[in-house]
């Protein structure tokens, strides 16, 4: 027999409480419901191609059945259950189907959550590997309000052509410039390091509806090629950028690119925190100063340590002017050396991991690359000078080790470790 006259209902259920069509399952006793779909279908003679076996399923090309069992591309499978001949058996909803109706529900509190049109009919024109991301989002939190709002805003996103990383509930925007799209490993490494726990757990303090900072990625290139990256703030003081050298690219190992990554994120993470609460990040008051004591303590530590301290008193002794002028290179490396290496160490091992990398003495080896970047800088007049983390590092080894030789102490082994990274082939993506 053929299959003719499919009719669809849906029915939702309440765990509890009473149901109401007019607002949907706002009247449940708690935030949970269930749909069924019911697919009724009127059975005519006929046999041949078409026909439908005694099983239930189709023989043959069956060109009048809507119920496929698996698309590719836009998707227009129907689910629930499927009555054929008085036996009713069941079929699986679409995704786009099971996100459609999840985010068709009116709010908890009864308004509507933003779901469109133009959004259901982009959900069935997408391919399932796409929907299905979504509709397993949903189902693991059971179409809460919570999961409706981030699920609609992923929605928006990937109408746009953004990214969207449903494992850490993120939105990614597109904020990579051309320059840096074109050097595709880079970018794959990037986006590999940015997928990482602990850098996860930061970009995402970046992605939000209204950030103190916006990020954006781009390229610079300096035959300094031992110079990898840079972080600061554009003029409006409203985006952070991390820039990397092309000419490093050609140089460095995958791992030096990712602890490079990875240290200009803090660099950033920590002009974010400052942002929160300084209007002028070159010049701070004595009221913000006092504001970032309270919500960020280290920062201000380190801002005010290496900062150049301008103030005028009253003969009475009140202050009268105060102003403290920063140098976030001294301020950031010491503070990274002393409070953020374990998060690079972290993130370096968890890149490894993904690649199937194993490294002769790894804990070694991650403590040596975690100092990199972090052990000397060049001043005004291009002298070489040692942070002071380094430099008190070097004199614990030193008391330490005094019966080792200088060339065999840990700083050295750390020193040449880092130089072999730094002295490689280039990153790999192959």
């Amino acid at each position: 027999m053929s299959k003719e006259g499919c009719t669809y209902t849906i029915e939702e259920y309440c765990s509890s409480g009473n149901h109401n069509d007019s607002i949907g399952y706002g009247d449940c006793g708690i935030d949970f419901y269930s749909i069924v779909i019911t697919e009724t279908c009127t059975p005519s003679g006929g046999g041949g191609a078409g026909s439908w076996g005694d099983s239930g399923e189709p023989e043959g090309n069956d060109t009048g059945s809507t119920n496929t069992g698996d698309t590719s591309g836009s998707q227009t499978n129907n689910g629930g259950t499927s009555s054929n001949g008085g036996v009713t058996t069941p079929t699986t909803p679409q995704p786009w189907e099971k996100v459609d109706l999840c985010l068709s529900q009116l709010s908890i509190g009864g308004s509507p959550n933003g779901f469109t049109a133009e959004m259901s009919a982009w959900l069935q024109s997408q391919p399932k590997n796409v929907v299905g991301q979504i509709s397993n989002f949903i189902d693991k939190n059971e179409c809460s309000e919570t999961a409706q709002a981030f699920a609609i805003e992923a929605i928006i996103t990937l109408m746009n052509g953004g990214e969207v990383d449903f494992n850490f509930e993120m939105i990614i925007e597109i904020n990579e410039t051309i320059e840096f799209q074109s050097q595709t490993c880079l970018k794959t490494i990037k986006d590999d390091v940015i997928a990482t726990n602990q850098m996860s757990k930061i970009i995402k303090k970046f992605e939000p509806e209204n950030p103190v900072l916006h990020l954006e990625w781009g390229i610079f290139q300096s035959d300094n090629w031992g110079n990898t990256g840079h972080t600061g703030l554009d003029d409006t003081q409203t985006l952070a950028y991390i820039n990397i050298n092309s000419e490093s690219l050609s140089y460095v190992s995958n791992i030096v690119m990712v602890k490079t990554i990875a240290h200009k994120i803090i660099h950033a993470e920590l002009y974010r925190k400052l942002k929160e609460i300084v209007d002028d990040y070159q010049i701070l008051s004595l009221a913000e100063y006092n504001a970032l004591e309270d919500n960020y303590l280290g920062i201000a530590d380190y801002t005010f340590s290496y900062g150049t301290l301008e103030y005028s008193q009253s003969l009475m002794g009140n202050v009268v002017t105060w102003g403290l002028t920063p140098n976030y290179t001294e301020a950031h490396h010491n503070q990274m050396a002393s409070f953020y290496r374990s998060v690079l160490i972290d993130t370096m091992k968890a890149y490894d991991l993904s690649k199937n990398v194993t490294r002769d003495n790894p804990e070694q080896f991650y403590e040596a690359m975690s100092w990199a970047g972090l052990r000397s800088f060049s001043d005004e007049s291009g002298n070489t000078q040692f942070y002071d983390a380094w430099e008190k590092f070097k004199d614990s080894i030193d008391i330490l080790e005094n019966s080792v030789p200088e060339p065999e102490r840990t700083y050295n082994i750390y020193s040449n470790i880092i130089n072999e990274q730094y002295n490689n082939s280039g990153i790999n993506c192959n």
